[in-house]
């Protein structure tokens, strides 16, 4: 009940958008160490995440489990809210995370954006390559699938 609604949206997205071109060209990002600021904004992230994600163990789900569901409860609102406004979500999602930022609170917000906003923001740029109605018709499908795995998630641990 968790992996096949999942499975079939991909299969459903992959199959209208496979002949598609890609709207948005990716920076190539070169590999670099990570600097001080970079390792400390990480860690910063790692620790409000995971404290931040404690608030689900009321709800029976372990630890682990609990950042999961962060990510998709977090999804959901801003799914919501890219039904409308998807490219606002994009260009958001870009200028924090693509951000030439060296500051400490700059790369914690990277990773706070990629925990909480990535899944949203890459389904969006697959659906900016579609029809605006059947663009809206997924997004909506995209938001009730988060609920619904979030959802799903509770239940599997509740019982």
């Amino acid at each position: 009940m968790v992996i096949l609604p999942a499975e079939l949206f991909l299969i459903l997205v992959s199959i209208v958008t496979w002949k598609k071109k890609t709207i948005y060209k990716k920076e190539k990002v070169f590999n670099r160490p990570f600097s001080k600021n970079e390792w400390i904004g990480l860690v910063i992230g790692v620790v409000f995440l995971s404290t931040f994600s404690l608030i689900f163990l009321g709800a029976g789900v372990p630890f682990p489990a609990t950042l999961v569901i962060l990510s998709l409860m977090a999804s959901f609102p801003l799914g919501l809210y890219s039904i409308l406004f998807a490219p606002l979500v994009i260009v958001n999602y870009e200028a924090n995370v693509y951000d030439n930022s060296e500051t400490i609170m700059g790369y914690f917000f990277k990773y706070f954006y990629i925990v909480f906003f990535g899944l949203t923001y890459h389904v969006h740029c697959t659906l900016l390559k579609m029809p605006f109605l059947v663009n809206k018709l997924f997004a909506i499908l995209y938001t009730g699938l988060v609920v619904w795995e979030a959802f799903m998630i509770i239940l599997y641990f509740d019982l």
